[in-house]
């Protein structure tokens, strides 16, 4: 079922491990390719757990196709022709192409989700809607946060109230929708300096993690959401590992060294921290007099 969920939330995103393997066409090439990957992997383990035969040494060729993926996507000739109707129809043009297959899997979600909530206040009792639906979000979210600073650390109630209530719950909505505005247009891109997301300490900071963004959509796939193991910007890593220490987080995958190494190399600005700086050169020692 685990393998089932990932391969759904991967095809949602439009990510495929098959991109790192770039298989020839033939059949008998295809048998060959499958008997050599075979022989590798018995005597090379994949360390990181992503399946995508990485822990080997990657080739320039490997990152173009595995970059290409991620980021040269273009749509297909039905999703132009759909895009078309959309214009034609409603009058209205999108600004970029639209991968459709992901509204469309998006949208049956929501409908699943809707369906499920309906059906499931239907047939429960009202007292259990209440708590499930209502009752637990208001303890959670408002009246807990507001109670105990008031009740066990002596702050007044209007300032309980107030600051948990409303500064805290929309201060907390906006950092999370930093992510996709700010960390989309204010930063540096070490990683692949062709897209627009950023790395953002400000934001991973406020966001707990989430402003590392460029590593984020080179590497959409790395439980991390960031190179960096400092748990100081990366508070939700922070938890994720704990978890997994406990057994509750499994098959936690990331990319190999080499492959952000390679990455970083061919399509990074500079900026990264193990980057050459080519332009400068060490200040020569004074002559003796």
């Amino acid at each position: 079922m685990t393998v089932g969920i990932t391969s759904t939330l991967q095809f949602i995103a439009g990510n495929s491990a098959q991109y790192m393997k770039p298989g020839p066409n033939g059949q008998s090439q295809q048998a060959a390719a499958a008997a050599a990957a075979a022989a590798a992997s018995s005597t090379v383990p994949d360390t990181n757990n992503n399946e995508m035969e990485d822990d080997r040494t990657v080739s320039d060729k490997d990152i173009d196709s595995y970059l290409k993926h991620y980021n040269r996507w273009q749509q297909s000739a039905w999703g132009r022709t759909l895009s078309d109707l959309v214009k034609r129809y409603l009058g209205y043009e999108f600004e970029d192409e639209v991968k459709w297959n992901n509204v469309f899997m998006i949208g049956i979600f929501h409908v699943i989700a809707v369906w499920s909530f309906l059906h499931y206040v239907w047939q429960a009792t009202p007292i259990t809607y209440l708590w499930n639906f209502v009752l637990m979000k208001l303890l959670f979210c408002f009246i807990l946060p507001t109670f105990i600073p008031w009740y066990f650390f002596g702050e007044t109630f209007l300032m309980s109230f107030f600051s948990q209530c409303f500064v805290r719950y929309v201060l907390s909505l906006n950092f999370t929708w930093l992510v996709n505005s700010a960390a989309h247009l204010y930063g540096n891109h070490p990683y692949d300096k062709r897209i627009n997301p950023a790395e953002n300490r400000a934001v991973s900071v406020v966001a707990m993690g989430e402003g590392w963004h460029n590593y984020h959509h080179v590497f959409p796939w790395d439980y991390k959401a960031a190179e960096l193991g400092n748990y100081s910007v990366n508070v939700t890593t922070f938890w994720l590992d704990v978890f997994a220490k406990i057994g509750w987080a499994y098959d936690l995958k990331e990319p190999s060294k080499d492959l952000v190494r390679r990455t970083i190399e061919k399509y990074g600005d500079g900026t990264h921290i193990t980057a050459r700086i080519g332009h400068m050169e060490e200040v020569p020692a004074p002559a003796d007099s």
